[in-house]
């Protein structure tokens, strides 16, 4: 009986020492919890629903939901490295918008070490001149970007890309060069890997950036994952809260979309709030999914 558990015990030891155990337990072929958010930028014009105020339970919103994988839209510099110190067992990847850098907004991807490792990662530009640092286009108000990255699943060995993005809020001619820019780079950088696209897109369902995404995409075919999940959608029907950050229904316009080879089981958009105040002027966007 000695001799067995002494065995017992190595073998939970060593496997407790390889990659892809969390606290000794291999996560295999669990689904993975992914979150898009737009998180709204650290300004003080926001008073009581700056940054420093809220971001306690913004980070609490995403470790409550357990969320593996993490796409934000609109993070400073100092938001991420609020990020990096609540979350030490996670890493990211993304650059700021002004200088390909650490200037401005980023669209950064967050992702669990311990479950998954980056292969390829790369930002473009969405204007004329994709790979400018800082170049705008089509009358864009603002620099637009999408960071991507390729990841492995260290649990079962699968692949696939994710593409973070943020279109412009002026420009409606933007919003339609910037999809269709978007998946001329997914279908270049992804080839037929399975994809993800997280953001805010800034315009709603019945949008042409959104129709150019779901209808016009042939044989790469993508599809809004709500309209794919196994089971039915979960949470408010409306993403973007506004900027005195209290819940009044209003326009979706963050959105999740999938390739073929993404299978989704639940979508949800998360209403955790403090008596009745959001931690961001946005909903976050959650799906569970494997790849197939």
């Amino acid at each position: 009986m000695k001799r067995e558990f002494i065995k017992v015990l190595i073998i939970c030891l060593l496997l407790n020492g390889l990659p892809g155990f969390t606290q000794g337990l291999l996560k295999i072929n669990n689904p993975i919890r992914l979150v898009t958010y737009n998180i709204r930028l650290d300004t003080p014009d926001d008073l009581d629903n700056a940054w420093a105020n809220r971001k306690a339970r913004l980070i609490n919103v995403l470790k409550f939901n357990k969320a593996d994988i993490f796409c934000l839209q609109e993070p400073l510099a100092n938001q991420i490295s609020d990020l990096q110190q609540a979350f030490p067992n996670y890493s990211y990847y993304g650059v700021g918008r002004e200088d390909g850098l650490n200037k401005g907004e980023f669209n950064p991807v967050f992702y669990d070490k311990r479950r998954f490792s980056v292969i390829e990662n790369g930002t473009f530009w969405l204007s004329e001149t994709p790979e400018v640092a800082g170049s705008k286009g089509w009358y864009a108000t603002l620099p637009r970007i999408v960071s991507w990255v390729k990841m492995e699943d260290f649990s079962n060995g699968s692949a696939f890309y994710l593409f973070n993005t943020h279109f412009d809020h002026s420009s409606q001619n933007a919003r339609d060069q910037s999809a269709i820019l978007l998946l001329a780079k997914v279908r270049e950088i992804a080839n037929d890997a399975p994809v993800i696209i997280t953001g805010d897109f800034n315009d709603s369902p019945t949008s042409k950036p959104y129709k150019t995404i779901t209808e016009n995409s042939g044989d790469l075919m993508l599809h809004d994952a709500v309209t794919v999940s196994e089971f039915p959608h979960v949470g408010p029907s409306f993403s973007f809260v506004g900027f005195d950050f209290i819940g009044v229904p209003g326009r979706v316009i963050d959105f999740i979309f999938i390739s073929d080879a993404v299978d989704v089981t639940w979508h949800a958009t998360l209403s955790d709030n403090w008596d009745g105040v959001y931690p961001s002027d946005h909903l976050p966007v959650l799906i569970e999914f494997e790849i197939k």
